[in-house]
C-alpha cells in the first residue's frame, strides 16, 4: 500500500513540475518503483509458492532496515525531535517483524510445509 502511494507521489511531483529537487524526486521515484517490482514479486511468490520471489522481498527489507537504522542513528547524533527518532524505531520494529514473519513463510514452504492458504 505504501509503494503505490509513493508510486502516485512520484507521479504527482513529475505532472506538477516537483516542488523538491529534482534528482531527489527521481531518486525516489526510482526506489518507490523497485518496491513495487518487489512488492509485486512477494505475490506472485505466495500465490505460486516460489520462495526465490518471496526472498526477494527479505532481502530488499533487510537493505532497507539498514539503511533507516542509519538513518535513525544519524537523527539521534544530530539531535533532531525525538517524535522523528521514536517513529523511525517503531516503523524498523514493525518492518523488522515482517521480514521475520515472511521469511518464516518461505522457509516452511521451502521445507515442504502445508501453506495455511
Amino acid at each position: 500500500v505504501l509503494t503505490v502511494l509513493g508510486l502516485g507521489n512520484f507521479v504527482r511531483e513529475v505532472i506538477l513540475g516537483g516542488s523538491y529537487t529534482h534528482a531527489v524526486t527521481w531518486m525516489s521515484g526510482i526506489i518507490y518503483l523497485l518496491h513495487f517490482i518487489v512488492s509485486i514479486l512477494l505475490v506472485i511468490g505466495i500465490k505460486q509458492e516460489k520462495v526465490q520471489f518471496i526472498m526477494i522481498n527479505v532481502w530488499v527489507s533487510i537493505v532497507d532496515i539498514a539503511l533507516l537504522l542509519i538513518n535513525a542513528v544519524m537523527i539521534f547524533v544530530l539531535g533532531l525531535t525525538w517524535p522523528i527518532f521514536v517513529v523511525s524505531l517503531i516503523y524498523l520494529i514493525v518492518l523488522g517483524y515482517c521480514v521475520v514473519v515472511v521469511r518464516s513463510y518461505a522457509i516452511s514452504i521451502g521445507v515442504g510445509a502445508v501453506s495455511p492458504a
